[in-house]
């Protein structure tokens, strides 16, 4: 048996990309079987009252909701974990997804690390992980405290977006390699139309930097400007985006500009009286380094724009242009992409498209 399960069942997140992912590879009969869903809720919900909030929500087939069981609680509760314990009896493998607001972390990590049960076990970690720098450093001491490395799957569905597949085949193939001498400019941009109505009270906390840019933006830019991996396993690939970071200057460059805006009727949307939050964020700089020193980078991110747009952006230094789309469909893609693709690596064990 195995048993999915995801800590924020009844979120925004789970309604939208998790569960729909999670029914797909199902129907398609990608996942091991026999196959169970825990779904783990803050509110006091039986079963049936669960998988009939869901229904309402998702559109899932009938085979995969019925696979749908509750656990709810406190997620520091130590309560919980013994119900799952007793859940994951009959199981031979489990996969904990945090969906989960970032201050809600450091105790589920806790008790799942204290109870024993995620042991040996992957774990899915979603962003924001904390909600600053030191939060982060807290929040990683505790994952390092219970976890190996090779557990914690953290999660941007960017990677998996089709045309990042591709461009990361070009990648390991020791194709589309760049430099100062061949790129002037490079621009990321994941900006859309849809407005925050409706989930106001995640984005509210966050912002577009933390939403987008630390994350999403950041992982295009490291994928476009990595250089040829070691070879094609997850260690190599991660290590040779990680690498990318370093053509980044200091955040408080002279050469960096940083730009906050927030749309007009945010604080309707937002159903608050004031607040700074940035639902828009553009930071030029310029890079540095042997082999990028002096191309000029610009990263952009937003919602409620005049249109939705996910690319990276190259200006040559002999004029032409290209732009890539990150949407684009995947070449010799069977799975489905971005988190159903995500689930299915994150179950065999593979650590490649994950940041």
């Amino acid at each position: 048996m195995t048993t999915y399960v995801l800590f924020g069942i009844t979120g925004d997140l789970a309604a939208k990309k998790i569960l729909p992912a999670l029914s797909s590879l199902h129907d398609r009969g990608l996942l091991p079987e026999p196959f169970s869903v825990v779904g783990v809720s803050r509110k006091q919900m039986t079963d049936v009252e669960l998988r009939t909030h869901v229904e309402d929500r998702v559109d899932l087939s009938d085979t995969f909701t019925k696979k749908i069981t509750c656990v709810s609680g406190a997620y520091d509760s130590a309560d919980i974990y013994a119900l799952l314990k007793e859940k994951l009896a009959g199981s031979t493998q489990a996969l904990f997804h945090l969906s989960v607001p970032p201050t809600a972390y450091s105790g589920i990590l806790t008790e799942l690390g204290t109870s024993g049960i995620a042991k040996n076990h992957p774990i899915l970690i979603e962003k924001p992980f904390g909600t600053d720098l030191e939060s982060a450093k807290t929040l990683q001491s505790l994952v390092e405290q219970y976890f190996t490395e090779e557990q914690v799957f953290r999660i941007d569905h960017y990677l998996a977006k089709g045309g990042m597949l591709n461009l990361l085949q070009k990648k390991i193939a020791g194709e589309a390699r760049w430099d100062a001498t061949t790129v002037s400019k490079i621009y990321v941009a994941t900006y859309e139309t849809m407005t925050v109505a409706g989930r106001a009270g995640f984005y509210n906390d966050v912002g577009a930097l933390k939403d987008v840019l630390q994350n999403h933006i950041l992982e295009m830019f490291a994928t476009a400007l990595m250089e040829q991996p070691a070879s094609s396993t997850a260690h190599d690939v991660q290590a040779a985006r990680a690498a990318s970071f370093a053509t980044l200057p200091s955040f408080s460059s002279e050469h960096t500009t940083v730009v906050r805006g927030q749309y007009e009727g945010y604080l309707i949307d937002a159903e608050v009286p004031a607040s700074d939050t940035e639902t828009y964020v553009r930071i030029e700089t310029t890079l540095t380094g042997p082999r990028y020193e002096g191309v000029q980078c610009v990263f952009e991110g937003g919602k409620a724009l005049s249109e939705t747009v996910h690319t990276i952006a190259l200006t040559y230094t002999n004029g032409e242009a290209e732009a890539i789309d990150i949407n684009a469909f995947p070449k010799d893609e069977t799975v489905p992409t971005n988190y159903g693709r995500l689930m299915f690596d994150a179950l065999k064990g593979d650590q490649t498209l994950f940041a």
